[in-house]
């Protein structure tokens, strides 16, 4: 539904003259979980492209894969999806961009964990390597993006509500003045009234 961007800051006149207060998209909670999800977003990236050209590497030396073709494909897929979701999460795509940057998590973790807990353990320790290495990040984007979900789908639904509640407002006080003067509201008319409507008016 289109909406109007007069009647968006009347809705944000209203609430601060009610003193109606919470997290939004613009404020500084958003933005601090934004940035915290962006950096483990990297750091993601960086460890699992090592461990896919690690992967690989190891395959073209005929040693026995660590990963089967299609892991690998899907660890790829699934970084790919996290950084979508970072870069979503700053534009205006941001309930999509949280929604992805918290579906990938569990298959990640689960891959990373059965291949930490699942070889012995060698020159490092493997079970180590999984709450240094991987456990951070994934824990990281998992809060950051479900913050940023539950902020973005609270703001979008109390936005929605308080819009139409003030656009119906409006409209039966446009009808009213004007039914009281004889006339009829024409769609061309509203509109109109609607488009140029003033905020400052009220």
């Amino acid at each position: 539904m289109k909406k109007y961007e007069n009647i968006l800051k009347r809705v944000e006149e209203v609430e601060y003259k009610l003193g109606i207060s919470y997290a939004k998209t613009n404020g500084k909670l958003y933005k601090g979980m934004w940035i915290l999800n962006l950096l483990a977003v990297i750091y993601l990236a960086i460890i699992n492209a090592v461990v896919i050209l690690s992967a690989v590497m190891n395959m073209r030396a005929g040693n026995k894969p660590i990963f089967s073709t299609q892991t690998l494909i899907l660890i790829g897929l699934f970084t790919i999806t996290e950084i979508a979701g970072a870069v979503f999460t700053k534009k205006n795509l941001k309930i999509i961009g949280s929604a992805l940057g918290i579906v990938s998590v569990p298959y990640l973790f689960f891959i990373f964990y059965k291949l930490c807990y699942g070889f012995g353990q060698g020159l490092f320790n493997l079970k180590t390597i999984f709450y240094i290495r991987h456990l951070p990040s994934l824990a990281l984007i998992f809060l950051a993006s479900a913050v940023m979900l539950f902020i973005s789908l609270r703001e979008r639904i109390r936005t929605n509500r308080d819009y139409k509640r003030i656009l119906t407002n409006i409209y039966d006080n446009y009808k009213r003045e004007k039914t009281n003067n004889g006339l009829q509201v024409s769609d061309e008319e509203w509109e109109e009234f609607i488009t140029n409507y003033s905020p400052k008016n009220e």
